[in-house]
């Protein structure tokens, strides 16, 4: 019975982790909100986080950044990767980082995901 209740643990993480599940104790809203409150940053977007394995995250993201701050966009990526592994411990990161227009504000790939 010991040995069935410790491989419970064990097997419910292995799952978690194949089934690409988001890292625990990361709140999307929150590395949302951090993202968005770098300089330059007007919006973010398709933003997925999943777990490699039990110690290990990814991260994906578009980043929008002001017309104006477009020569900004390596310090803007700079600080989001920073953020990202050392607030919230991501381990593998993809940042794009575009330049705002019009279409973003009525793209359905922008908006947020609905639960």
């Amino acid at each position: 019975i010991l040995v069935l209740l410790t491989t419970l643990g064990v097997f419910r993480d292995g799952l978690h982790v194949i089934m690409e599940g988001s890292p625990k104790n990361v709140s999307y809203a929150a590395v949302k909100t951090d993202l968005e409150a770098i300089g330059g940053v007007m919006m973010a977007h398709s933003l997925h986080m999943w777990s490699l394995t039990m110690g290990k995250s990814a991260l994906a993201i578009h980043l929008v950044v002001e017309p104006d701050s477009a020569d900004e966009q390596q310090k803007v990526l700079a600080a989001a990767q920073r953020i990202a592994r050392e607030k919230y411990g991501m381990t593998n990161t993809t940042i794009q980082v575009e330049v705002y227009h019009r279409d973003m504000d009525s793209c359905v790939m922008c908006q947020d995901p609905s639960d």
